[in-house]
């Protein structure tokens, strides 16, 4: 494999490329940058010249536009990096300039991404649109992508890096889809989209009626832009999360008699009242037969288990996360998954 090498002989041996595999699906922040340090040192000396620094700019730059340009909005020269005015950047300064910065840190992992995995094609590998979304951004070029078991979610900065630290406490993942870590996928541009992969949870559900819920009274950040703020409070007092601690974002729910999905959306639910969430989400466990009140009783145990892990946990603080209901639509005598 041809490439900046670790040691400054211009090729990186097989050992070379599954470390680096493996670091892209399992590796810390920090390791990750180690590694991203190691391929542009070119010469092995242990630090990165202005040359070297120069070289890991314009990599960044060719990745994408849409990085490229939040890259901009920071200051990434090697001056920056040199914090001790040396003239050279070591490895310290390196991590802790990137680990200072989000933004560049996922430009950074991106170029190791380039460098070791082969680039995802819309058009040559086969990608469907994910039928079954129920809310979040489904315009053009924003919905999810289905490729076999698992789903394809525009890229999220926050979102990345949760996942990236779940990995640190297995006895949660339980309440996550499973995490194949990050990739890019080819546009009709030219340019790149960048996606995480997860779990299709819809995977062996041959009817998924799924509700998608937002969680909070509150589903702003903190530090959201001030615009962002008046909206989010606004949607939140209109809707049922301040009083009840959620809403619903969108619903899908299998008919057995049409053979046919009714579909709620984001506005349907925002307009849904405190009096109304009990008949809104009888429509969910409804099939246009009956009501499916043995869905409930799957459903209890699980969000049970849910409360009381965030009683007691303390790593994670969430704001404006979900809750994703998901059932088997088929009427029939047998057991379905919830």
């Amino acid at each position: 494999v041809s490439t900046q090498s670790t040691g400054g002989r211009g090729l990186l041996n097989f050992k070379d490329l599954i470390f680096g595999l493996s670091l892209l699906h399992k590796g810390t922040t920090e390791d990750k940058l180690k590694f991203a340090f190691q391929l542009f040192d070119k010469d092995g000396n242990g630090y990165l010249d202005k040359i070297e620094v120069t070289a890991l700019i314009e990599q960044i730059f060719s990745i994408s536009d849409s990085i490229s340009h939040r890259v901009l909005d920071h200051n990434l020269s090697f001056s920056s990096m040199d914090t001790d005015g040396d003239g050279k950047v070591s490895l310290i300064e390196f991590v802790q300039y990137c680990k200072s910065n989000e933004t560049v840190t996922f430009a950074l992992e991106s170029c190791i991404l380039s460098t070791f995995e082969g680039d995802l094609n819309s058009s040559g590998n086969q990608f469907e649109s994910f039928s079954h979304q129920a809310a979040g951004h489904k315009g053009q070029g924003k919905g999810m992508l289905k490729q076999g078991d698992t789903i394809f979610k525009h890229f999220s900065e926050k979102e990345f890096q949760f996942y990236e630290t779940l990995k640190e406490y297995p006895e949660i993942a339980v309440f996550f889809p499973k995490y194949y870590g990050r990739t890019r996928v080819k546009n009709p541009k030219g340019g790149y989209d960048h996606y995480i992969i997860l779990e299709d949870l819809t995977k062996n559900v041959q009817y998924p009626c799924i509700c998608d819920l937002k969680m909070g009274r509150q589903t702003h950040e903190p530090h959201a832009p001030i615009k962002k703020k008046i909206e989010q409070k606004t949607v939140d007092t209109l809707s049922s999360s301040r009083a009840l601690g959620f809403r619903i974002c969108g619903m899908r729910i299998f008919q057995v008699i049409s053979r046919s999905y009714i579909v709620k959306d984001k506005p349907w639910g925002t307009a849904v009242r405190n009096s109304q969430m009990e008949q809104a989400l009888k429509i969910f466990i409804g099939n246009g037969k009956r009501l499916r009140y043995e869905v409930i009783q799957g459903f209890l145990p699980k969000l049970k288990k849910i409360h009381t892990w965030f009683k007691t946990q303390t790593h994670f603080k969430f704001v404006g996360s979900s809750i994703l209901l998901i059932y088997d639509g088929k009427d029939d005598d047998q057991d379905r998954p919830v």
